[in-house]
């Protein structure tokens, strides 16, 4: 019989499949829009490749699919057991952040690199490659001392990340130190829970205070009739007739409206004290 090799243009062409799309973030239904299939075998070994540009029958995107099988690989019962890989790879129920040009270029190539690495499986990078862009958050903060523990605590030192949030990267820690030193790969959903909460602290660290000061433009144009403007020490506060009714938070983002400075005190010591000192004269709104 010898190797035989056949080619088949569009044979699947109109299928349809259900896989996870890049940009839905879900499994949908995906129609091939252009094929090629091929058939190939010798006297010992037969199987098949099938390259596919499906489309996504919700929003439309285009990706490649390739399946393929070969009469070694089967199941009990006989029936083939069809192997399928997607390009671009694709991290099938985690949203990753939306406003990664925010971040310094180091952490943003860092950040897709351990995108593209849960991707594909790859989860003993994309735990060396978490571990190391937490470390960089440290160092760009200013940590000098060596140590993945002291960097993280001189975030808390400074009051850039709250005690609580930096024992949350205590477990991204271990499966780093484990990656890197003893090639243990981490199961994805441990990987994929790391991956949230290094994307909390590039949150909390870089893209909270953009979005804080986006909205400092909107209240700022927006200060009712009679308010003033009172800036410093991080914080914005509206101020009337000696007391704080309306202040926003810079440092974390909250917002207290309409409470009195006693209640303000309780919630947030620095924007009382700041506005009991009246460290920033009140400014007079336009």
């Amino acid at each position: 019989m010898g190797e035989h090799r056949r080619q088949h243009a569009e044979r699947s062409t109109g299928t349809e499949y259900t896989v996870p799309c890049p940009t839905c973030n879900v499994s949908t239904k995906h129609a091939v829009r252009a094929a090629v299939d091929l058939d190939w075998g010798d006297d010992f070994i037969s199987g098949f490749s099938e390259y596919q540009i499906v489309e996504c029958k919700g929003c439309e995107t285009l990706s490649f699919r390739l399946a393929s099988s070969n009469s070694e690989d089967m199941f009990p019962d006989g029936s083939p057991i069809e192997s399928v890989e997607l390009f671009p790879p694709r991290l099938v129920g985690h949203r990753p952040l939306e406003e990664v040009s925010l971040l310094p270029l180091q952490l943003r190539t860092a950040y897709q690199e351990v995108l593209q690495a849960l991707a594909t499986g790859s989860t003993t990078l994309a735990a060396i490659g978490m571990g190391a862009i937490v470390e960089r958050v440290c160092v760009q903060e200013g940590a000098e001392k060596q140590g993945f523990e002291n960097k993280v605590n001189h975030l808390v030192l400074v009051g850039r990340l709250t005690k609580h949030d930096a024992e949350y990267l205590e477990p991204v820690r271990i499966i780093r130190n484990l990656a890197a030193h003893e090639a243990a790969a981490p199961k994805i959903e441990d990987a994929q829970n790391a991956l949230r909460v290094v994307e909390h602290l590039l949150e909390t660290i870089y893209l909270m205070k953009a979005r804080v000061e986006t909205l400092m433009e909107v209240v700022t144009v927006r200060a009712p009739h009679g308010y003033y403007l009172a800036r410093g020490g991080g914080f914005v506060h509206y101020v009337r007739n000696d007391r704080a009714t309306s202040s926003i938070c810079l440092a974390d983002g909250l917002a207290f409206v309409g409470e009195t400075d006693e209640r303000m005190s309780k919630l947030c010591p620095d924007c009382s004290r700041l506005f009991r000192e009246g460290s920033t004269p009140p400014t007079p709104l336009a």
